[in-house]
């Protein structure tokens, strides 16, 4: 079995993943090389750094934020897609999970996009979601 988490802040609590995660290769992926991670995407540059922190501090600005091409999770995508160790872990992935907001949009993408290739791989949200599917995957 082999799950691949998306967390573009790279917040991966693999052990929330109960005992299962033994018995699996997990593979996490995300835009800063903090934690345990696998594969680093290309995150942000200082510019969109800077304009994103402008951005959230305020309502209408966080609003506006998710609306243009520098939402955060749209931007991971992005960088997902032209990384070809990322493009290799998600064609081999059994299950998706995005453990934070930002990681929603990208584990939507890439399920769909393999759904189009013919390969059905389900993407969830939260580690409580993914240790009841890893579970459900194994009876």
């Amino acid at each position: 079995m082999r799950v691949v988490v998306l967390s573009p802040r790279g917040v991966a609590d693999l052990a929330a993943l109960g005992e299962s995660v033994e018995r699996t290769q997990v593979t996490v992926i995300s835009a800063t090389g903090e934690g345990r991670v696998d594969v680093v995407v290309r995150g942000p540059g200082r510019f969109g750094c800077l304009l994103r922190a402008a951005c959230e501090r305020t309502l209408p600005g966080r609003i506006l934020l998710r609306l243009t091409w520098m939402d955060p999770g749209a931007t991971f995508w992005r960088a997902l897609r032209s990384h070809g160790a990322a493009v290799r872990a998600l064609r081999a992935a059994d299950l998706i999970v995005a453990p934070d907001r930002d990681g929603v949009f990208a584990a939507w993408k890439a399920a769909r996009a393999l759904s189009r290739r013919g390969r059905q791989v389900a993407a969830v949200y939260g580690y409580p979601a993914a240790r009841a599917r890893l579970d459900g995957m194994r009876r």
